[in-house]
């Protein structure tokens, strides 16, 4: 870590603390500090990703739902995305998979069952198609520019996807087609719907079984959502901040980072509603670092000014560096520096 990019105060407080880096379009980005995430100045070129084929367990289709499966092909066909209403969890898992190996399109299929914000699923579609190193974030305009031309069948088994959502990832991928399960029709914007009044659950039930269990991080996403809101109704603000502060980082990390605003929204509303200035001015700090790095660089930095404004009024040194190293930065962006000095990356992923 080089002390041109970070004073000895920032050095100090981030020492043994980092627990993951992320390479982004405007930098790198450290996450781990209590204090709050730290941006560093990289010297980056246009980046570029290898695309891949994705990778899914499927299942073979039984005899009750050939008919179905036929009526599905047809429209997939006829190059029309579909709605299947009517049939339980359980039964669009198993029909949803049941046809991935029945339909081929240029680069591949993806599946997602697991319901999550609508960023974070464009994200884990963009590394299903894309080989992204561990450490690599991409941009919000590299994966719409990266999904904009693939190919792909999407089966979608998203509970609370809604139609403007369903509608958006259509307009980001006009050149797939979905194939959407729910257990009552929600989606008119679909050329096609189909109702199932059933599948034999005895002969899908032995496949289904193997894959009940979600993505770790999916799961952790949904249960500490319904766990928040339930907080809130309470106006249990004090387990809602401790909540958000002890497992933002897991969302951080896991490139979730739709969640992660969510979390950290809550997290204001919490330190508001405790009148607890320190939690703010964190809260702040996140969500314009977080703003800024999703490229909303006016909200960014109006949201670090309050973090930064925030935190000179409590007089905690440690926590002022870091909102104002941040906030350098971003301006650094606005007014660019000489970058001659800063640190090279290797900006084409290919493995």
């Amino acid at each position: 870590m080089s002390s041109s990019a970070l004073s000895s105060t920032i050095e100090m407080a981030l020492a043994g603390k980092v627990v993951a880096r992320f390479v982004l379009e405007q930098g790198e980005l450290l996450i781990g500090s209590d204090y709050g995430v730290i941006l560093l100045p990289l010297q980056m070129a246009l980046r570029s990703f290898e695309p891949i084929l994705p990778t899914m367990e499927v299942y073979a289709s039984v005899g009750q739902d050939d008919a179905i499966v036929q009526q599905v092909l047809g429209a997939l066909d006829a190059h029309q995305s579909i709605e299947i209403f009517g049939c339980s969890n359980a039964e669009s898992s198993f029909l949803l998979r049941s046809l991935a190996h029945q339909f081929e399109m240029e680069h591949g299929v993806l599946y997602l069952e697991q319901a999550d914000v609508l960023e974070d699923v464009l994200q884990w579609m963009f590394e299903q198609l894309y080989r992204v190193p561990a450490d690599v974030k991409a941009s919000r305009a590299e994966i719409r520019a990266g999904l904009r031309d693939r190919q792909v069948l999407v089966l979608l088994n998203h509970p609370t996807l809604t139609g403007s959502e369903f509608e958006q990832l259509n307009q980001i991928l006009p050149e797939s087609l979905f194939v959407v399960a729910s257990s009552k029709r929600r989606f008119f914007q679909a050329d096609c719907a189909i109702e199932v009044s059933g599948l034999d659950e005895g002969s899908c039930q032995p496949q289904i079984r193997a894959d009940r269990d979600p993505e770790a991080i999916f799961a952790e996403s949904r249960l500490l959502r319904e766990t928040l809101q339930a907080y809130v109704k309470q106006k249990r603000w004090a387990e809602v901040l401790r909540m958000v502060k002890s497992t933002e980082k897991v969302f951080a990390i896991a490139k979730w980072w739709g969640a992660w605003e969510q979390l950290l929204n809550l997290g204001l509303q919490a330190a508001w509603a405790l009148e607890d200035e320190g939690a703010e001015a964190w809260a702040l700090h996140q969500l314009g670092t977080l703003a800024f790095c999703q490229e909303q660089v006016t909200l960014g930095y109006d949201l670090l000014k309050q973090a930064l404004d925030l935190r000179a009024d409590l007089g905690e040194k440690t926590a002022i560096a870091f909102s104002q190293h941040n906030l350098s930065q971003l301006k650094a962006l606005i007014v660019p520096v000489e970058t001659e000095n800063l640190p090279q990356y290797n900006q084409r992923y290919l493995f």
